[in-house]
């Protein structure tokens, strides 16, 4: 992830917020300006080929039937109480939710790895939720259609957790 300041426009790599404090402030190495976390400009650290952009999805086994039953090419619409889709920018953060959170809730998680086009991607700012690594696109319900009209090639699954996984 590329956190620019948005002030002076300096980029930190990798960096991570820690406010210890009481003071939201934070304070750019490069030009002392002082700023709120609210005001960082955010840049994605996407994985990129060819003006596509490598996107994972944790699912359990009810979602990945239904991805299944697309031809392996779309994800299914969300359900009405889910008013967010959110693919995920790196393996790493999909294994963790397959493993913690889908096992947990359906005894069996599933990571999989699609390809998307980039101009689709940055229309959905970066979400941060926890750790550095923990980066997350927002992509509103209604707009999911749309989404998926971007995704090239197949959705494959790339990570299996669980007791009940399907081979």
């Amino acid at each position: 992830m590329w956190v620019c300041c948005p002030k002076c426009g300096a980029v930190s790599v990798g960096h991570q917020l820690v406010d210890n404090s009481n003071d939201p402030h934070l304070v750019c190495a490069s030009c002392g300006e002082s700023f709120t976390a609210e005001d960082l400009v955010i840049e994605p650290d996407f994985e990129m080929e060819d003006d596509l952009v490598v996107l994972y999805r944790p699912v359990g086994p009810k979602e990945l039937a239904k991805i299944k039953a697309t031809g392996w090419t779309r994800f299914p619409p969300r359900l009405h109480w889910q008013p967010i889709f959110y693919p995920v920018l790196n393996q790493r953060y999909a294994e963790y939710i397959a493993e913690k959170w889908n096992v947990e809730e359906s005894r069996a998680g599933y990571v999989t790895r699609f390809w998307v086009k980039a101009e689709t991607a940055r229309k959905y700012p970066v979400q941060v939720v926890g750790a550095d690594w923990c980066q997350e696109l927002w992509v509103p319900a209604e707009e999911l259609d749309a989404f998926n009209d971007a995704i090239v090639g197949r959705i494959e699954v790339v990570g299996k957790y669980g007791k009940e996984v399907e081979p």
